[in-house]
């Protein structure tokens, strides 16, 4: 007789019982388990009741397999997660929203919201079950519309259409409707300007040329001056303008416009103009007024600045060399307004500014004076004083580089207000020297730029270990050649430390030969595809004395 087995109910493998391994695979059960005597009478109904609504969320049929991220009420891979409180409930994504529902069972739900950076036009960002927050696409602005330019506008949170005006003259394109310019090109042209004479362009659209009916183009005159108080970048067309003004700075001839600008504050004022052939640059108190001018310029790229300008009104002229009657380009003038700033206090030498350590410094020489006269540019010079402090011999590398490009001088001295105690004074672009073992002491350094020029700069200033200069850097340690000889030499480390009545402020290389007698001498410098400068002298580093 067979024993009696007693079997154990279990409702699970009543349910699973004949579903293929491979429709339930991705099903992790884990369900509190608790004896059915806790759940009433109703036990097994709800412990069916959940079994049977777990198999049903993996999906009907053998090759179903559930959603990696659950859809918006799924839980983690893998399958589902059970819970008996909210606390257990954690899919590791920040912008999803975490639950233990009554069936205990996690669900997560994306939360939009949490990933928006506050930033209309990049699009609204999204939140994904499974990657947590992710980029939208952009705004789409297309209207599909040719005659309308399409932007996205941050501050109002909308797209905008405007008309079609490529040059910007307030005039849409005459393919378009309500537009009338002719050439969307030229910014000189549109249906709304009137003509102007002798600019050989038909400015007015009317498809006639400098009709009798033509005028002067705006800023032409004060009167008329173009108004440049936003700042910006402006193309001035001086075809048809006459010259009507003078500057300091501007020979006769070529042409002019006027501008106009408002400062409600103190700002610092920075114009630059370039175009075809030379151009200048001037402001005035009253526009036009030579008498009240204050600041003019005069190059291929003129530029003039001013510091902490008064609030007021200022008049300024443009003026081109160019005579031309017709030019397709223009004169390009960039208005540059900024808060006021102070004057530097390091002028003159009791206000030198002194540095501590290697580093870089920066200045402005905008509207400073010349207190200083150097060896190395002439007239009226703006300058500013530096000074450093060393306890031991060391070397000085010094670089002075201009925010223009400009041409920059630095002289070294031991007595501030001593020109004869100058150590050394070199320009250049950048200017840059190196003083060899110099003793411990005080050293000035005065920066300068030419006459006219008012660039921005920084100064670099190393403090190096102490070596010796290269052979022949000064006359004490000129390099013998014997005569009848070539010798092949090197500029390299080599410092600008004398002036020759032929050359520029270059490095230079001494040598000396002796003569036994009176001699006809024949020097020949072969320097391949540089300049270079050959001044003979019986007494060193003395410009008198060159033979």
């Amino acid at each position: 007789m067979r024993p009696k087995v007693q079997r154990q109910f279990d409702p699970w493998a009543r349910i699973l019982r004949g579903i293929p391994r491979r429709g339930i695979r991705a099903i992790t059960l884990r369900f509190p388990v608790k004896p059915l005597s806790r759940f009433g009478p109703c036990g097994r109904t709800v412990a069916f009741a959940l079994a049977a609504f777990a198999v049903a969320l993996v999906g009907c049929g053998d090759d179903a397999v559930p959603s990696v991220d659950g859809g918006e009420d799924g839980g983690t891979e893998g399958g589902l997660s059970f819970c008996s409180t909210d606390d257990d409930c954690n899919d590791g994504i920040a912008c999803t929203t975490e639950f233990c529902n009554d069936l205990g069972v996690c669900q997560f739900r994306p939360d939009h919201s949490q990933c928006s950076d506050d930033v209309f036009c990049n699009g609204e960002e999204v939140c994904s079950l499974t990657e947590g927050c992710i980029p939208a696409y952009r705004t789409a602005c297309n209207d599909n519309d040719v005659c309308t330019i399409d932007e996205c506008d941050e501050e109002a949170a909308q797209c905008t259409h405007a008309p079609r005006d490529i040059d910007g003259d307030g005039d849409p394109d005459s393919h378009c409707a309500n537009g009338g310019d002719c050439d969307d090109r030229d910014p000189r042209r549109a249906s709304t300007f009137s003509e102007v004479c002798t600019d050989l362009v038909d400015n007015d659209c009317d498809g006639l040329v400098d009709e009798p009916e033509c005028g002067a183009p705006p800023g032409d005159t004060c009167d008329t001056a173009i108004d440049v108080s936003g700042g910006g970048l402006f193309e001035l067309y001086l075809d048809g303008a006459a010259r009507d003004y003078s500057a300091s700075c501007v020979p006769a001839g070529g042409r002019d416009l006027a501008f106009s600008f408002t400062l409600t504050e103190p700002m610092d004022v920075d114009i630059a103009a370039s175009g075809i052939g030379t151009s200048s640059v001037a402001l005035f108190a009253e526009c036009g007024d030579l008498e009240t001018e204050f600041e003019c310029d005069r190059a291929v790229r003129a530029e003039v600045r001013a510091r902490a300008l008064p609030a007021g009104t200022y008049g300024g002229v443009v003026f081109s060399s160019a005579t031309g009657l017709s030019s397709d380009e223009p004169t390009v003038v960039t208005v540059d307004l900024a808060p006021a700033t102070d004057p530097p206090a390091n002028e003159a030498c009791g206000g030198a500014e002194e540095i501590l350590s290697s580093g870089v410094v920066h200045g402005s020489l905008v509207d400073v004076s010349s207190d200083l006269s150097t060896a190395c540019f002439a007239g009226n010079t703006p300058d500013l004083v530096y000074f450093i402090t060393t306890d031991a011999p060391h070397d000085i590398q010094l670089t002075a580089t201009s925010s223009d490009g400009s041409p920059l001088a630095i002289e070294t001295r031991t007595t501030c207000d001593d020109v004869d105690s100058s150590l050394r004074c070199v320009r250049g672009i950048p200017a840059d020297t190196r003083l060899y073992s110099v003793p411990a002491g005080t050293y000035y350094f005065i920066v300068e730029s030419a006459a006219g020029a008012e660039p921005d700069f920084d100064l670099k200033v190393e403090v190096l270990e102490p070596t010796m200069p290269p052979a022949g850097d000064v006359c004490d340690t000129a390099i013998a050649i014997p005569v009848g000889m070539t010798v092949t030499g090197t500029l390299a480390g080599a410092q600008d430390d004398h002036t020759v009545s032929c050359g520029l402020p270059y490095r230079d290389v001494v040598y000396t030969f002796e003569l036994d007698a009176p001699k006809d001498v024949f020097v020949q410098v072969d320097s391949g595809n540089t300049f270079a400068y050959a001044a003979v002298s019986n007494d060193c580093g003395n410009i008198a004395a060159e033979r």
